[in-house]
């Protein structure tokens, strides 16, 4: 989908945030495929949260232009998102 990696990367780094840990788990959760590159280097969890990010638009690879973190989203369940056209 793309990296949001600005304000979530740092409490991570810092583990302020205990909402991004969790028990890995092997196969990835999402339904699209993840490109080669990334997914060498990513540790999924199962979804349990959802989080709101802006973007100026998707990139012909489907991925997030200009990604920003707006924060968590108590009033949606993990399988109620859907991609936005």
């Amino acid at each position: 989908m793309g990296q949001v990696g600005d304000r979530v990367q740092r409490r991570r780094s810092r583990g302020s945030d205990g909402h991004t840990e969790g028990p890995a788990i092997r196969a990835n959760p999402f339904t699209t495929e993840v490109p080669r590159q990334y997914r060498s280097v990513a540790t999924w969890v199962e979804p349990k949260l959802v989080g709101e990010v802006s973007f100026s638009e998707w990139t012909m690879d489907r991925r997030l232009r200009h990604p920003s973190w707006r924060g968590l989203r108590d009033d949606k369940r993990p399988d109620e998102v859907r991609r936005e056209s």
